[in-house]
């Protein structure tokens, strides 16, 4: 259409007139400034643009900027941000080069990236993705508001080490260290990172190469390499079974995950709809594997259900005392338990050592695995589907009586 001097009402009339049937759309001009007009689509939505070429820029085709939407964009203020356009142009810029980078700078806010990924990890229903989400908010706290594009290795790694070796203070005075959360921001970050490459937010992944510092001979002897766990022998079991008596939900959650082999993250996500007549059932959306798990109740694992309050109606087994929410601070409640039991452990130990007294005990390999909830591999896992669950009954039940012995305990055994 010829351009003209546009008012309010020469654009009511354009808007109410619509579309012609053979057409997709329809631009009305503006006589000042040149490239400046409504667009108006078949669909009845209407928007701002402004058409320009830049200048000094031989044979370039024209290249288009939507200034808004109409009506909630008024004539007259378009008409202003086309002028600013306009000018832009003038002095050989380009608003369109312009406005791609103010959006790649919004995109690429670290902030804005965190909640594309929570939204993508939501989306594949990614079993744990809000300790995921939790772990990288708080280890990228002091950043948010910076490009990711700016994150270098160096930045990454002083952060991680900051994270790892920052003293933190107790309530009794006394300061400890968050190794276990360095590791756990490092691995989470890693894998965010990685998505920010597939999208296309970074070119490269800074932390691509970056591996933890082996350790000595000197701090393996020392005892300060648990990075690879270990399994607890029997008089470690009942330093730690004791020392967890005083330990709230923490306590009664490591006493459960030496029983069962349940992962941390299974059983602080652990509900009371989840506990059944004879078994636990960690359902699929929470499982690692990406499917159900069922562990058989024993006398003992029935005990320590009891003994757990159920605090204002609240869903979670092991809630936490403050919160009532999902328990969280694992460097510095296992540390405690280190301080009181005198034993070196990590928590994923408790699983090595269900799946270690297993072996001691007699237990058939691959009822031993199928109890930890690992999957069978291979031609064995398409063909055999036979879930053996009397002799994983007959599993926990032996690993329940062994403990029992250990402490000189003497608990009934589930009704049949």
């Amino acid at each position: 259409m010829a351009a003209r001097p546009l008012t309010r009402a020469t654009v009511a009339a354009f808007v109410k007139g619509g579309v012609p049937a053979a057409k997709a759309q329809l631009v009305l001009w503006d006589a000042r400034p040149i490239g400046f007009g409504l667009k108006l689509r078949a669909s009845g939505s209407a928007s701002w643009v402004y058409v320009f070429r830049p200048k000094g820029v031989t044979g370039a085709p024209p290249r288009t900027i939507t200034i808004g939407s109409y009506p909630s964009l008024a004539l007259d203020d378009a008409r202003r941000e086309a002028l600013r356009h306009v000018a832009t142009v003038a002095a050989g810029g380009d608003p369109a080069a312009d406005l791609r980078a103010a959006r790649a700078k919004v995109k690429s806010r670290i902030a804005n990236a965190l909640d594309a990924y929570a939204g993508d990890l939501d989306r594949r229903g990614v079993v744990g993705r809000t300790g995921v989400m939790s772990a990288l908010r708080r280890g990228l706290a002091p950043m948010l508001d910076a490009d990711l594009r700016a994150l270098d290795q160096p930045i990454l790694i002083a952060r991680i080490t900051a994270i790892a070796t920052q003293p933190q203070r107790r309530k009794d005075g006394t300061l400890y260290t968050t190794p276990g959360s360095a590791r756990e921001f490092r691995k989470n970050c890693h894998a965010f990172l990685a998505w920010c490459t597939a999208t296309g937010l970074v070119k490269y992944n800074p932390l691509a190469g970056y591996r933890i510092v082996r350790r000595t001979r000197a701090e393996l002897l020392s005892g300060a390499g648990l990075r690879e766990g270990k399994a607890l022998d029997d008089a470690e079991i009942a330093k730690v079974w004791g020392a967890a008596a005083g330990l709230g939900a923490f306590g009664a959650l490591v006493r459960l995950g030496l029983l069962t082999g349940l992962r941390r993250a299974e059983m602080a996500t652990l509900e009371w709809s989840d506990i059944g007549a004879d078994m636990i059932t960690i359902p699929a959306a929470r499982s690692k594997m990406g499917r159900a798990h069922h562990v058989p109740l024993t006398g003992l694992m029935r005990e320590i259900l009891s003994n757990q309050p159920r605090r204002h109606g609240a869903g979670l087994v092991f809630p936490s005392r403050v919160s009532g929410g999902v328990l969280h601070g694992w460097s510095r409640l296992v540390s405690r338990l280190v301080r009181e039991s005198g034993v070196a452990m990590r928590l994923h130990d408790t699983r090595r050592t269900l799946r270690t007294l297993m072996s001691r005990l007699g237990v058939d390999e691959a009822v031993a695995e199928l109890c930890i909830g690992h999957v069978r591999k291979g031609l064995v896992g398409v063909y055999n589907r036979d879930l053996m669950w009397p002799a994983r009954v007959a599993a926990f039940v032996r690993v329940s009586a062994h403990v029992e012995g250990l402490l000189g305990l003497d608990v009934a055994p589930p009704a049949p």
